[in-house]
This record gives C-alpha cells, structure tokens and sequence, in this order.
C-alpha cells in the first residue's frame, strides 16, 4: 500500500500544516473490512450470514436473537483470537 505525502494529493495541499486532516487521510487509506454480517428473519427463524476473508461464507440461526447474537459473537471471536 502507498501512503501519499499531503503535498501530492490536491485536496490536501490547503492542509498541510494540519496534521488531523493528514491522520484521517493515512487511517482511510489503511481500513479494512473485517467482517460482514447480515441478519433476517426466515419462517420465525433469525438468520445470521456472517462473511470475513479468513473464515468464508458462514451461516448462523436461532429461533431467538439474542441466541443468534451469541453464536456470531463466539465465532468471530475464535476467528480473531490468534491475531
């Protein structure tokens, strides 16, 4: 990954004393998506597809949420223990 200097990104050349401006710029520069999750509801059931580039494509249910919230939970934290 580049990381610019503030004086070659245009925007930024007003800001250049500004270090905020310059932190914000690194830290998007540097985000990641960790983990994705959608949750629905199925025939009274509550469904959780949770996907994340370590641990793929998984799916969760429970007839509760709050069930349902646990299991994804666990499984993301087990995924994210050993980093």
């Amino acid at each position: 990954m580049k990381i610019h200097s503030p004086h070659s990104v245009p925007y930024l050349q007003a800001y250049r004393t500004t270090k905020k401006i310059y932190t914000e710029y690194i830290l998007a520069l540097m985000e990641e998506l960790l983990v994705h999750f959608d949750i629905f509801t199925e025939n009274s059931k509550f469904i959780a597809k949770v996907k994340s580039e370590m641990g793929g494509l998984r799916e969760f249910s429970a007839r509760n949420i709050d069930k349902l919230m646990e299991q994804v939970i666990i499984d993301v934290s087990e995924e994210f223990e050993n980093i």
